[in-house]
């Protein structure tokens, strides 16, 4: 054995040295894993639509956003109300084209392909598929909607404040009086002295 050297104090070296070198391993790990994460959100970000002619291009406007938006496409265009609901309609079949592909659980048989294809053809609420009936067709046609029908009324309309009759200001004041006077008395009874005070006060 080397004269001086002390095997306890190597062992504590030696592990000193084996925790630095597993630090380092931890934070070179912990660097490289924030590194795949940056580079991950920038590739998202990348492929995220940005502008809102992208977003809605996409689907993804909603609520008050969507409206302002069509709003403003229409503004530009000029389109017509007909020519805005055949856009409506394409971009929500856009979108939930977009999510049946891009969803990995749905999967069609020949059978769903049928129905799908079919324009006569509902699923229900509880799953059952019926076949379109004359009424139905009429009734989604919108032909015989209230809007096609009458013209085209005032949305607000002001409510037309009823006139007191003379009776019913002379019978306020009777009762009035009569209240002040008897305090204690049940309401119902003053009414009625209050309608014979009044027709006498109106002959």
């Amino acid at each position: 054995m080397v004269e001086g050297f002390d095997p306890a104090a190597f062992d504590i070296v030696r592990e000193e040295f084996q925790r630095d070198d597993d630090e380092i391993d931890r934070l070179r790990e912990e660097e490289r894993r924030l590194s795949e994460q940056r580079d991950s959100d920038r590739d998202r970000l990348r492929a995220e639509p940005r502008t809102v002619q992208e977003r809605y291009d996409a689907g993804l406007l909603r609520g008050e956003e969507l409206t302002r938006y069509e709003r403003f496409l229409r503004q530009q265009a000029g389109e017509s109300e007909e020519a805005r609901a055949a856009r409506v309609q394409a971009n929500i079949a856009k979108r939930l084209l977009m999510e049946m592909i891009n969803d990995d659980s749905v999967t069609l048989t020949p059978e769903m392909v049928e129905v799908i294809n079919d324009p006569q053809l509902r699923m229900t609420t509880n799953g059952e598929v019926t076949r379109l009936t004359g009424r139905d067709v009429i009734r989604r046609s919108g032909q015989f909607s209230r809007s096609a029908i009458l013209p085209n009324l005032p949305i607000t309309r002001t409510k037309k404040k009823r006139k007191v009759s003379k009776y019913q200001k002379e019978f306020g004041k009777q009762l009035k009086m009569l209240k002040a006077q008897h305090p204690r008395t049940p309401v119902t009874r003053l009414m009625k002295r209050a309608h014979s005070a009044t027709r006498k006060a109106m002959k």
